[in-house]
């Protein structure tokens, strides 16, 4: 059976922590532009002795710089400052179907389906007669996740494929097939929510590629893991 499913991602909204070998590295870059740098030809700018040469010489030595910060924190002494932390949400499981978490990650919109194995998985379902697979992954989605997303699918062309076979229960029930073949197609996630149908999917959950390899069985992960 032919079957066509969705990768639906919320890119990052913020960039990621600069690793400790990223701060030293910019950090000797600074440096070495500081060092290379022709020299400032101070006398040419600023008469000697004047106001203004005074002014640069202290920034030079990085007296003004303390001051000018003094004063700022003055003029916010007593005012409450609330900064959002970057991984906002991020600890609180009730937040899993929301989109305003892990913000410096990919986020990818799974389903879970109302039975004992392979419960949560990408937004999936066969193809009609005479159906694109395009068409099947935008017409799937909306059946199973609503018509309140603005989403945008990168190609018509699926990013990859999984193959498996399908319970010898499944078979004894539906003989015409015994198996899947599963394509899937990339798209973007730009506005709205996802609000599951109930039937076909139960659940859903937006989650990180780490949270992903947690929730689904191993042999499914393994099969999209290079995909995302």
């Amino acid at each position: 059976r032919i079957v066509v499913g969705t990768i639906l991602s919320r890119p990052p909204q913020i960039t990621r922590d600069l690793t400790d070998f990223e701060t030293a590295y910019f950090a000797h870059r600074q440096e070495a532009a500081r060092a290379s740098a022709p020299v400032f030809p101070v006398e040419f700018y600023f008469k000697k002795g004047s106001e203004m040469e005074r002014v640069w010489k202290r920034r030079e030595r990085g007296e003004l710089a303390a001051e000018e910060w003094d004063a700022l924190r003055s003029q916010i002494d007593g005012q409450r400052v609330e900064v959002t932390p970057r991984d906002a949400l991020f600890d609180s499981k009730d937040s899993r179907q929301s989109l305003n978490r892990a913000l410096k990650d990919n986020l990818y919109l799974v389903v879970k389906r109302d039975r004992s194995r392979y419960q949560w998985q990408f937004p999936q379902g066969g193809l009609e007669a005479d159906e694109l697979l395009h068409q099947a992954a935008k017409r799937e989605l909306a059946e199973e996740c609503g018509r309140d997303m603005d989403v945008w699918f990168v190609g018509r062309r699926p990013v990859g494929f999984h193959q498996y076979a399908y319970p010898a229960e499944h078979i004894k029930a539906c003989p015409e097939h015994d198996g899947a073949k599963v394509f899937f197609m990339r798209a973007h996630i730009f506005a709205g929510q996802a609000k599951v149908d109930g039937k076909e999917a139960v659940d859903f959950a937006w989650l990180t590629r780490q949270e992903l390899a947690q929730t689904f069985e191993p042999d499914y992960y393994a099969a999209i893991k290079d995909l995302l």
